[in-house]
């Protein structure tokens, strides 16, 4: 653990970051479909590695979100809260959807078990909200539910968890719609805190 995370404090500390990286470092990789079982077998027990080395960084920092350990899934956090203020990931074709998975993704690390965790979360949502366009949405009944929606109803599920975080977020947050912030609204009348 003590090397990931030594990895993941470097990442967030070099001074430019390369867009084609960063974006394969947040999306899920492509899975090869392997057609022929007993050749892939075959190249595994050679020890040949079939990875392109242009592939090894896809989904890095999705992937750590879901470590057994916190302080790597805190650590994959504050990088991607990161790339939130990163002059050279500005708008283009390639960064289409990525900092709105971010969000995404950081809605749901609000429910995590460890308070760094969620502090993390609270903040790389924060972060992609004022810097990034992200806003808390609620889909409409019968919509399909995209896994970017950035969804009001995980935060409203993290009061429960943990009300100062869940509450910060709301405070800060950027509603799509009135539907939005009025779930919000009604959730937090409805409230029973600790």
């Amino acid at each position: 653990p003590m090397l990931r995370g030594a990895a993941l404090a470097a990442a967030a500390q070099l001074a430019h970051w390369d867009l084609e990286a960063f974006v394969r470092a947040v999306r899920i990789p492509p899975f090869q479909k392997v057609t022929d079982t007993a050749a892939s077998i075959g190249e595994a027990h050679s020890g040949q590695d079939r990875q392109m080395p242009s592939e090894r960084w896809h989904g890095a920092l999705y992937f750590a979100l879901d470590d057994e350990t916190p302080s790597i899934r805190a650590a994959a956090l504050k990088v991607l809260q990161g790339s939130a203020a990163r002059p050279e990931l500005q708008y283009c074709k390639l960064l289409e959807g990525v900092f709105q998975r971010v969000a995404a993704v950081s809605t749901l690390c609000l429910l995590d078990d460890d308070a760094d965790v969620r502090q993390a979360a609270a903040n790389t949502l924060l972060s992609m909200m004022e810097m990034r366009g992200a806003q808390l949405a609620l889909p409409t009944k019968g919509a399909k539910v995209s896994p970017d929606t950035v969804h009001v109803g995980n935060v409203m599920q993290a009061l429960h968890v943990d009300p100062t975080k869940a509450l910060r977020v709301l405070v800060g947050a950027k509603f799509a719609d009135v539907f939005a912030l009025e779930r919000a609204v009604l959730g937090l009348l409805e409230f029973n805190g600790p």
